[in-house]
């Protein structure tokens, strides 16, 4: 049994999405408020510290607010060393829970039930989200998902006898509010401008002024776009 604003379950799991015509391999996320059972997932090429930081901060805002504690699965993306209750997270994990009031605390290893409420809405997921539709790219992925988690979580539930929407209006005041602004996650590389005049990050290629060919330049990458700077431009 859970208090209000006391757990969020999260974990991540491979499924297989069609997109533009193609089967495709993604990451799907998930947060459950282990009280009300409200869910929130998304879908994400890969899962990085980055990926982590970005799905739990749409998450938090989707909750509007944090609870005490995030329980994970031992995920290296947040684990430093050990496990159970011995983990420590990596300092940049950690200093992110703290920015948004709660700390990262992991299961311990085999013990199934401690991550139930997040496992059970993976199997949800895949025969009922992913079951027949076929999506356009990653925003529209995601769109759906979104729209689909605000129908699941104001339908009722046989399992708990009870509508997770209603359940959140008693656990809301006890969440942890947002700070007034939540910093944009963001990933940052330096870079040479090649000789042709563009600079690479992942697997794409981004043209830049061609009198900052041979210059370094430092590249921030965010959930939706690339920024480029050279000094002040």
């Amino acid at each position: 049994d859970f208090e209000p604003g006391q757990e969020t379950q999260f974990d991540t799991s491979p499924h297989k999405v069609r997109m533009a015509g193609q089967l495709r391999p993604v990451q799907t996320a998930s947060a459950v408020l282990c009280y009300s059972r409200m869910l929130f997932f998304q879908f994400y090429p890969t899962f990085q510290r980055f990926d982590c930081k970005v799905f739990l901060t749409e998450a938090l805002k989707y909750f509007r607010g944090a609870t005490a504690t995030v329980m994970i699965d031992n995920t290296s993306v947040v684990v430093l060393r050990g496990t159970g209750a011995d983990m420590i997270p990596v300092p940049e994990m950690a200093a992110f829970g703290e920015r948004y009031g709660f700390e990262f605390h992991a299961h311990r290893i085999g013990h199934a039930n401690r991550s139930g409420r997040v496992e059970r809405p993976f199997h949800f997921i895949e025969k009922n989200f992913l079951a027949g539709r076929e999506f356009a790219d990653w925003n529209d992925l995601n769109r759906q998902a979104r729209t689909w988690c605000d129908r699941v979580n104001g339908t009722y539930k046989k399992h708990i006898r009870a509508i997770p929407r209603e359940l959140f209006a008693v656990e809301c005041p006890h969440l942890k509010p947002l700070p007034i602004w939540v910093p944009e996650v963001y990933r940052l590389h330096h870079r040479i401008v090649d000789v042709e005049g563009y600079v690479a990050v992942q697997t794409n290629r981004y043209s830049v002024p061609v009198d900052w060919i041979g210059r370094q330049v430092e590249v921030r990458e965010t959930k939706d776009r690339i920024e480029i700077q050279h000094g002040l431009r």
